[in-house]
C-alpha cells in the first residue's frame, strides 16, 4: 500500500548587519513547511482490522523561528 504524498516547502530569510572590520551580526526568519500542508506519516498496513490503510498521524504543522547571531 502507498501513502499520500509528502509536500514540505521551507522559507528563510536573512540579513547581515555589520558590526565592525571583522564582525556581523545576521538576523534570520525561517519557517518550516510553510504552506502547512499535512503529511500523513503512520499508515496501518494490516489487512484483517476493520479500517485497512487507516492515516494514524502526521508530521509537524508549520514553524516559524527567528535567529540571531553574531559572526566573527
Amino acid at each position: 500500500m502507498t501513502g499520500p504524498s509528502a509536500v514540505a516547502i521551507d522559507f528563510s530569510l536573512f540579513k547581515n548587519f555589520p558590526f565592525n572590520d571583522r564582525a556581523k551580526i545576521q538576523v534570520r526568519a525561517e519557517a518550516f513547511n510553510l504552506i502547512n500542508h499535512p503529511n500523513f506519516t503512520s499508515m496501518s498496513t494490516t489487512y484483517d482490522g476493520s479500517n485497512p490503510g487507516q492515516l494514524n498521524a502526521a508530521q509537524a504543522a508549520r514553524q516559524i523561528q527567528f535567529a540571531m547571531k553574531f559572526l566573527f
